[in-house]
């Protein structure tokens, strides 16, 4: 569980990345949005203020929203007007959390967000503590190879992973191309063969659209 924190109010900032020290979760935190990258795919739960020196929250909302729309994004603000807080739920987030707010309160709403599970569709749900699918409820058993490799798609979500990214990060010793393209294989069985898209030239990668 990785969490971006955008929050210019350097007390609460410092009061929020306590939260998230004592519920051992990673996080990156900012105070503006001019030091941000891109890389909104490797995050797990964003917590942005409305209020930004550079940016407006609700502008940072849509654009984290169009990089990954499965973020779950909880705005902290001090505005309360209506149609402010609509804007932000029509925008994408799930959470909306006045200022003043009681800590605990936040706290409650960050631990809604730790999951140990990711849902690929309705029916399809990945356990990373246990290492293994659940598949129209019922367990489907992974072997070590095919949930290192699961968990390299899921956190490389949209990107290609070429064979060699794959042999680099799952092997140690030498392995042959055809070992990479059976190991995709078996876990394209185990999902469902439209999740992962392959190109010869390119790769492969995992698609949850």
């Amino acid at each position: 569980m990785k969490v971006l924190l955008v929050e210019d109010d350097i007390s609460l900032n410092n009061t929020i990345c306590k939260i998230l020290d004592n519920l051992n979760i990673n996080y990156n935190t900012f105070y503006s949005g001019k030091d941000l990258k891109d890389d909104f795919i490797k995050y797990d739960l964003a917590i942005i203020d409305i209020n930004l020196p550079d940016i407006n929250g609700l502008d940072l909302t849509k654009k984290i929203k169009s990089s990954n729309k499965n973020l779950p994004i909880l705005i902290i603000s001090s505005y309360n007007d209506l149609d402010i807080i609509k804007s932000a739920y029509n925008l994408g987030c799930e959470d909306y959390l006045k200022k003043p707010f009681f800590i605990e309160e936040l706290e409650y709403k960050i631990k809604k967000y730790i999951k140990n599970q990711i849902k690929l569709d309705k029916n399809l749900i990945y356990d990373f503590d246990k290492k293994v699918l659940i598949k129209n409820n019922q367990l489907v058993e992974l072997t070590k190879k095919e949930y290192l490799l699961l968990e390299l798609f899921l956190n490389n979500l949209d990107k290609s992973l070429s064979i060699e990214q794959i042999k680099n990060t799952l092997y140690n010793e030498f392995v042959n191309d055809n070992t990479i393209r059976v190991l995709v294989s078996r876990l394209k069985n185990k999902l469902d063969k439209k999740f992962i898209k392959n190109s010869p030239t390119i790769g492969y990668r995992l698609c949850l659209d």
